[in-house]
């Protein structure tokens, strides 16, 4: 395999990771969002919140050498 093989192979490695944190991210917010629907407190409802903090952290490592980041809207 020569550099550009490997170059593009680690490109797309990258964006199947990032594709694969923002499935996550979407799914938790599904989860979330019916927690909240009924008004659920606790350890069950803040797993998923922590979870989805820890993955929008990851996918933020990927993106920042692109100089690209995301913001949840809590914290904008």
């Amino acid at each position: 395999m020569n550099n550009y093989e490997n170059y593009f192979e680690e490109i797309e490695n990258r964006a199947q990771q990032i594709g694969e944190l923002i499935e996550e991210i979407i799914k938790l917010d599904d989860i979330i969002a019916t927690h909240q629907q009924y008004d659920s407190q606790g350890l069950q409802k803040d797993q998923y919140v922590k979870r989805r903090e820890e993955y929008t952290a990851r996918l933020n490592q990927f993106l920042h050498p692109h100089k690209l980041k995301i913001v949840s809207n809590e914290a904008a």
